[in-house]
């Protein structure tokens, strides 16, 4: 019986340090995946926003840009962001305690994801979500280790896109970049259609009382290859702050609006944000 239990505990510290190794891998290799797409922005030439280059936008998007407090600062060309949350997987599945670390370009539109999923105290997985020339690709392991979900395809190029498209929420100045094209919907709503790399997306952005963006909301697909559906796909923001100069959203859900019901699968929170 003794030596079952030694046996057992040097099969447990062998997968608790391997485990340890292939998160420390997976950080390094999503750092230096963001490193190269934040390359092609880093010489760009600085430039002010200012009231005269949002006039040709949407007078909602205006007053959104306008209260995010853009007006007089550089265009963002980067942002790196961490945010913590809580996710999960099905209509009565368990939340699970999140955090994840993000870097966005916004003059060559890609944004590389990276999250650490605690699914109880001695199992996690991690994801990594990643835009880049107008494909897309999505990557899900238990404990860094073994692949359960590799998506790719047009399905998932859509669904990153989109997912591009309603983050800029977070760099309002975005708003700005010529491969966006806005139309008024009312008083406090408007469509953006982001055309990149020969395909298009749209979501309606919409603005409380005071313009803060209070949701984005469009047609995405859930799930990749043959499996995959299009579905509505909504993301309320429930408070803003004023983080490194500009008001955004620090709090939301990610929603899908499915046949069985709404499946609130995200709950997030963004902590630090940064601009270059």
């Amino acid at each position: 019986m003794k030596t079952i239990l030694t046996n057992s505990v040097i099969v447990i510290l062998l997968l608790i340090v391997t485990a340890a190794i292939a998160y420390w891998n997976f950080n390094r290799s999503t750092q230096t995946e963001a490193a190269r797409i934040l390359q092609t922005s880093q010489h760009t030439q600085s430039e002010i926003v200012t009231l005269s280059m949002i006039q040709h936008l949407p007078l909602s998007v205006q007053k959104w840009q306008i209260n995010s407090g853009v007006i007089g600062k550089e265009l963002t060309r980067t942002v790196h962001l961490k945010q913590q949350g809580y996710m999960r997987t099905s209509l009565d599945g368990k939340w699970m305690h999140t955090k994840a670390e993000q870097w966005f370009n916004v003059s060559k539109p890609a944004f590389v994801w990276a999250a650490k999923v605690n699914m109880n105290s001695m199992l996690f997985f991690t994801g990594c979500d990643k835009f880049e020339n107008g494909k897309g690709d999505m990557r899900i392991k238990i404990l860094a280790l073994i692949p359960v979900v590799h998506g790719t395809g047009k399905e998932t190029d859509q669904g990153t896109m989109l997912r591009y498209l309603g983050e800029i929420c977070w760099f309002p100045s975005a708003a700005l970049s010529a491969y966006l094209h806005w139309e008024p919907i009312n008083d406090y709503s408007a469509k953006a259609t982001m055309t990149y790399n020969g395909m298009s997306v749209s979501a309606v952005f919409e603005f409380d009382a005071d313009y803060n963006l209070k949701g984005i909301s469009a047609k995405r697909y859930k799930g990749s290859g043959d499996e995959a559906a299009l579905e509505d796909w909504y993301i309320p923001c429930t408070e803003w702050k004023v983080l490194n100069g500009v008001k955004i959203p620090v709090k939301g859900d990610a929603i899908w609006k499915l046949k069985e019901g709404d499946l609130n699968y995200y709950k997030w929170e963004i902590t630090s944000i940064e601009y270059n």
